[in-house]
């Protein structure tokens, strides 16, 4: 047991040491952190000396950092989401991320049926909704100088990536109970909905007890802790009581962000480094469980859905800004600056340790490189596609 222990730390160590090391790195260079973690995470997981991989993990260990990220990862986005500070460009964005999300699992999820002939089209149905995000921290590191366009992409990414998160995790325990859409019944379809049931009544309790202890009362030590509990507590007992932990965490933590609690700003800033810490072990691991010798194949099949994708969301673009005030410069910009960090990360992650459709899994990294270092790209050559009036200095945002 103490060799276990001390094994278990150990790993903690090595992917935390290098999570920060990247995160140092990617600021210096200026290039987004998740970047350098999933390619660190590649080159540990196919480095070998004298046949055996120079660094692994155990398959507990793996699986403790999945639940516990993911606990704290969509309880701290799904907490972003605030209805009170909603206007009109936050109409926009989400109206943008939900055409953009409805087309990939319309038009994307059939290409990618008949081009690789899954066992079940809600593989391919997955493959689409975890790509139809964006990652906020990558669109807010970018770039120097804020601009209404990229405000508009981050403030898309913040209201959809929890709703792409539960969906993919709800289409996940679909397939793991192996329901059958084709003939639906309300049978067939009850322990579902009776996740789905247990998964949001804990997060609403969780939510309502967070808000009388925290509401008028703010401690400096306890008050982020509580926080950090009740995250890791919704989505454990969600699970220990046959419901979706995911979803219990997003409501605790959607309720969270928008109940009038004491000091929120400072209880925030400390769970958002926790949040980080999660981040970085998630995606070096992801990159680390990614078995991948880059095959021209992959290769290809990667590219040509990427290029469908940016296809599909410039129809997106399209389609809600028609009759915008946005020229074609910027709708184009739009297109191209869809970064996956996170959002895909954490379901790869997730795909791995329930051995869903491995083939794919591969793809999906190489989808998020490729989107990740164009949408670099776009943005320090933002200059060129925004006109001059959408540039603002960030005090002005």
């Amino acid at each position: 047991m103490a060799a276990e222990i001390l094994l278990y730390i150990s790993c903690l160590g090595i992917i935390l040491l290098l999570g920060l090391f990247c995160a140092f790195i990617s600021n210096r260079l200026r290039i987004p952190h998740p970047l350098f973690l999933i390619l660190i995470g590649l080159f540990l997981g196919n480095f070998y000396y004298n046949k055996a991989l120079l660094i692994s993990f155990s398959s507990g260990f793996i699986a403790f950092v999945a639940a516990f990220a993911s606990a704290i990862i969509i309880f701290d986005y799904s907490s972003k989401v605030r209805v009170r500070e909603l206007d009109s460009l936050s109409t926009s964005a989400f109206y943008l991320g939900l055409v953009f999300f409805i087309f990939n699992s319309a038009i994307l999820s059939f290409v990618i049926y008949k081009l690789l002939r899954p066992d079940s089209y809600l593989y391919a149905l997955l493959f689409a909704i975890a790509i139809s995000g964006t990652s906020y921290p990558i669109l807010s590191f970018l770039g120097k100088q804020k601009n209404k366009v990229l405000s508009l992409l981050e403030t898309e990414s913040v209201l959809t990536t929890p709703f792409i998160l539960i969906f993919a995790f709800l289409m996940l325990e679909v397939i793991k109970q192996k329901i059958n859409l084709s003939s639906f019944t309300v049978i067939n379809m009850l322990p579902f909905a009776q996740k789905i049931a247990i998964g949001a009544g804990i997060g609403l309790l969780m939510g309502i007890l967070l808000f009388n202890v925290l509401r008028k009362n703010y401690f400096e030590l306890l008050s982020p802790l509580t926080i950090l509990t009740s995250s890791l507590a919704s989505y454990a007992f969600a699970e220990q009581l046959g419901g979706n932990g995911f979803l219990a965490a997003a409501t605790a933590g959607f309720l969270f962000g928008n109940f009038r609690i004491e000091e929120r700003k400072k209880i925030q800033e400390f769970f958002s480094i926790i949040s980080f810490l999660a981040i970085l072990m998630v995606l070096i691991l992801a990159g680390f469980l990614t078995k991948t010798s880059f095959d021209i194949n992959y290769l290809v099949l990667a590219s040509f859905l990427f290029g469908v994708s940016i296809l599909i969301r410039f129809l997106s673009v399209l389609v809600v800004f028609s009759d915008s005030k946005y020229n074609l410069d910027e709708k184009i910009f739009m297109s191209l600056n869809i970064p996956q960090g996170i959002n895909t990360g954490l379901i790869v992650l997730v795909l791995i340790l329930g051995s869903y459709w491995s083939s794919m899994i591969p793809v999906l990294v190489i989808f998020m490189i490729y989107s990740i270092i164009l949408s670099t790209l776009m943005t320090h050559f933002s200059k060129s596609f925004i006109r001059t009036e959408h540039l603002h200095n960030k005090e002005t945002q």
